[in-house]
């Protein structure tokens, strides 16, 4: 029994391993988009001045 529990606790481990390195991506692209979006705003806003 104790076997299969930690079999079991292994692949848990291992979605939570893999949804945090997905999380970390998501997290980061929508930032660097966020950065590129307002770079772009404070650009526009200069040029027209």
């Amino acid at each position: 029994m104790n076997e299969r529990l930690d079999g079991v606790n292994e692949r848990i481990d291992g979605i939570y391993d893999r949804m945090t390195s997905l999380m970390k991506w998501t997290i980061g692209t929508l930032a660097l988009f966020g950065t590129i979006i307002s770079i772009l705003i404070a650009l526009g806003y200069f040029i027209r001045q």
